[in-house]
């Protein structure tokens, strides 16, 4: 075993403490000088974690939007959105559920919808959980002192996460329940998958979402948000066909990620085809 790995829980530890600190402080500031520290705090992480840029930029060039976005622009942006979580008790007002939404979370059938790490997908999940209950499968359950700081956060928002080894069955339970449940349906991962358009590129789309379509016979729709010039979150969603929701789901992402290209999730390798079992 390397030092690394003997010291990792010491180290993991100790960043905890120093990233609860920092929140405790960030709690306090006004919500407009939080967010300007966002952006100054991820455009200062672009400067000195090369590998992390570097990486960014790859998949903005991959999908061919280098004109339109860089990476430091990208991370300046996700830097406002990490804190506005930190200060998720200012922030949620932002959040604005069009009729659409409050339509749909006020049907009686089971509603299943495809989601998009666009936006603010955390602060969009806890303003939904103040209206209805709120389930969503996750990936694989990390350790770390962020992947803590999230799962608190979701804890505290009301949404109840579901991870795989048994994760499918929960989820379909909550939907036979006549609950709602998210899939995240825009990142590769170690599940069963076909191969879709995505910006010129085949990328692996797991199969999950057609799934429990056929399981449930819920209705699917395409659930995402996007901020506003005016800094509001609006939360929308448009009806899938059951048919052909994957593919209707992946073309409308697109999209609206063309739309807004500095409000999703760059760092994630999207098209990377990852073992599954």
């Amino acid at each position: 075993m390397t030092l690394r790995q003997r010291t990792r829980r010491l180290r993991h530890g100790l960043l905890w403490l120093c990233l609860r600190l920092l929140f405790a402080v960030i709690a306090c500031l006004p919500l407009k000088a939080t967010q300007l520290l966002g952006r100054i705090l991820g455009r200062s992480i672009a400067l000195f974690a090369f590998r992390l840029r570097k990486q960014v930029q790859r998949q903005i060039d991959y999908a061919g939007l280098q004109k339109d976005l860089s990476s430091f622009a990208y991370m300046a942006d996700m830097g406002q959105r990490v804190l506005e979580l930190v200060q998720s008790h200012k922030a949620l007002p932002l959040v604005q559920l069009s009729p659409q939404v409050l339509e749909m979370l006020r049907s009686p059938r089971p509603r299943l919808a495809a989601c998009l790490h666009l936006g603010h997908w955390e602060l969009m999940g806890a303003a939904i959980a103040r209206i209805t209950a709120v389930h969503a499968i996750a990936a694989h359950a990390q350790t770390g002192p962020i992947f803590r700081f999230l799962q608190k956060k979701r804890k505290d928002s009301g949404i109840q996460i579901h991870y795989p080894q048994g994760g499918a069955r929960s989820s379909l339970r909550a939907l036979q329940q006549n609950q709602l449940l998210l899939m995240f349906i825009d990142q590769s991962t170690d599940e069963r998958s076909r191969k879709l358009p995505f910006f010129g590129h085949d990328a692996p789309v797991s199969l999950s979402f057609e799934r429990m379509i056929r399981l449930s016979g819920a209705d699917p729709c395409l659930l995402w948000n996007q901020r506003q010039p005016d800094g509001r979150y609006l939360v929308q969603c448009e009806p899938l066909c059951p048919q052909n929701a994957l593919e209707q789901a992946t073309r409308r992402a697109e999209a609206l990620i063309r739309q807004t290209p500095e409000q999703w999730v760059w760092n994630h390798d999207r098209w990377k085809e990852r073992k599954h079992p």
